[in-house]
């Protein structure tokens, strides 16, 4: 919700178009699809589309975002672990690597300590 707020206000005072995009890299459990059903309807409310992907997160970010000409993405922090990340890569970064070219806008977890 925090982040679909976010980019609704800097769209707003940009005069922008927003898109909320999810990206499935794996079917989401119980508590992530009470997540998305409230983000999705906010979303509603907020008249802001919704576009859903599937795959590589990073790599569909990417792909989209140059497909439709992106010029800023919010996002929040990735909840992958130190582990994961050393696995599989941190988001974070490769957007940053593979979009030099957008702006990038990373929302801090309140949650975190």
């Amino acid at each position: 919700l925090r982040l679909l707020r976010r980019g609704w206000r800097v769209a707003q005072r940009l005069k922008g178009e927003i898109v909320a995009v999810y990206v499935e890299s794996r079917p989401p459990n119980a508590k992530e699809q009470e997540t998305l059903q409230n983000d999705f309807q906010l979303a509603d409310r907020l008249k802001i589309p919704i576009v859903t992907l599937h795959g590589d997160i990073a790599a569909e970010i990417v792909r989209y975002a140059r497909e439709q000409n992106i010029t800023q993405v919010v996002l929040g922090h990735s909840d992958r672990s130190r582990w994961q990340e050393f696995v599989k890569g941190s988001i974070i970064n490769r957007l940053t690597h593979d979009l030099r070219n957008v702006d990038l806008l990373i929302i801090a977890n309140p949650d975190e300590k």
